[in-house]
Order: structure tokens, then C-alpha cells, then sequence
């Protein structure tokens, strides 16, 4: 088997209170390589026990992924949440060479290249979500800010202090930061 596309992250599933397979499309060895996060319409986070979702063992191994049950046996998320798929592969070398049963085994190898570049796109994928500085920016720096206030980024391309947290908690509108 080769890793045959990027894929590492299915994003925001919406649910609709009546869900309760999420499909994938990623390869996992086992099904402790997966990461279960949902998203409430409040903005709260939630990473899932594995105790709490049931993947077929039938989806192992899969080149083109597979599906979730979740929760198990229900009922469904509510209308409005957000479930994340994404692929955590334990960043373990299990496969010992030599052995004494001797012999030259390629597909051993390519195994294990497949899961060296599995772990290549999940670190990839995560470091994509970084800050990041310009090259040649010596301090690689984020600008110090006051408390309570938050960093955006300016018109050119810097972080900049943004002033203060001035959230009118009465209103629904909650204010995004980019």
C-alpha cells in the first residue's frame, strides 16, 4: 500500500440532530489513530474519548477511510454542532528488522515508510495552523500586548497589539479574531 493522498482532518461536520455516522476519508491503522472533536454553536471544543465513539474494524486499513458511530447508540448531536475527524497516529516504531527468521521483507519497509509519511502530513497539517514570521524576521517575535488585550494582524502583514477585550456579554454577536 502507498499513502495515496494529504488527507489528515475531515472538518466541521455540521449535525442535525439526527447523525450519527461521520465519514472519513483517510487511512488509519487502528482506531487509536483517530482524534474525535466536536464543536458546540457556543464555541466550546470537546476531544472525545475513544470509549465514546465505535469505529468497524471493517474501516481499518482502509485506503479511502471509513465512518464513525457517534455517539454510540445515540441520541445524535444537536442541530448546529461541528464534529472533526482527524487522524493522531501514535508516534511509535514497532516494526524490528533482523529478526531470526532472516529475510529481506519489502513490504515491511513500505509499511513503514507509509506511516513515517502519515506522520509527515499530520505534522504538516497541524503546523499549517501556526503564526508564522516573515524570512528574514530576526526576532520572530510576537508583539507584547497589555492584559486583557489580543494581537491582530495589521494591513501589512505584522501583529500588532489590538487593544482591549471589550465584550458586551448581553449581545448574541461574540466577535471573531483573525
Amino acid at each position: 500500500m502507498t499513502t495515496q493522498n494529504e488527507i489528515t482532518i475531515t472538518e466541521g461536520l455540521l449535525a442535525d440532530g439526527a447523525i450519527l455516522n461521520w465519514a472519513f476519508e483517510f487511512y488509519i491503522e487502528n482506531a487509536d489513530d483517530i482524534l474525535l472533536v466536536t464543536l458546540s454553536p457556543t464555541g466550546d471544543y470537546t476531544e472525545i474519548a475513544a470509549d465514546q465513539y465505535y469505529i468497524n474494524p471493517i474501516f481499518l486499513k482502509n485506503p479511502d477511510g471509513g465512518q464513525i458511530e457517534y455517539p454510540i447508540g445515540g441520541p445524535a448531536l444537536a442541530a448546529g454542532h461541528r464534529v472533526f475527524i482527524l487522524r493522531d497516529s501514535a508516534f511509535a516504531q514497532n516494526t524490528a528488522l533482523g529478526g531470526p527468521q532472516g529475510g529481506f521483507n519489502p513490504q515491511v519497509l513500505e509499511g513503514n515508510f507509509d506511516r513515517l509519511t502519515r506522520f509527515v502530513q499530520e505534522i504538516r497539517r497541524d503546523l499549517k495552523r501556526s503564526w508564522k514570521t516573515p524570512f528574514g524576521d530576526e526576532a520572530g517575535l510576537l508583539p507584547i500586548v497589555e492584559r486583557n488585550h489580543f494581537i491582530v494582524g495589521d494591513g501589512e502583514g505584522n501583529f500588532v497589539d489590538g487593544g482591549d477585550i471589550d465584550f458586551d456579554y448581553e449581545d448574541d454577536d461574540v466577535p471573531i479574531v483573525i
